[in-house]
């Protein structure tokens, strides 16, 4: 069985550690919120997400998706053109205005 490769920030893997210890009852709820400052309610809501979902579970569920508010290549394409052409000597800002006009 192939493993599977997680990325997690620093926080996240600490996140992952100490709910580690909760799960093998090494350390309690509550001392796990003060220690990661969040709820006991919250605690309780990622051991159960990790016991259900895996390791995983701890990171955010769009991490490598693109954004939903991301423009089409297309649309970006379209616009540097027109810049480019019209509005070559104008800053960043000014640009825009323009465009919107």
């Amino acid at each position: 069985m192939p493993k599977e490769i997680i990325k997690m920030s620093k926080k996240e893997l600490n996140r992952l550690k100490v709910i580690h210890r909760v799960l093998d009852k090494q350390l309690k709820q509550k001392d796990a919120a003060i220690k990661l400052s969040l709820s006991a309610r919250h605690i309780r809501r990622l051991t159960e997400k990790i016991l259900k979902y895996g390791d995983s579970a701890i990171t955010h569920g769009n991490r490598g998706r693109p954004s939903n508010r991301k423009y089409p290549v297309e649309f970006k394409k379209r616009v540097t053109i027109i810049v480019k052409k019209n509005y070559r000597d104008f800053g960043p800002t000014l640009a825009a205005e323009k465009l919107e006009e």
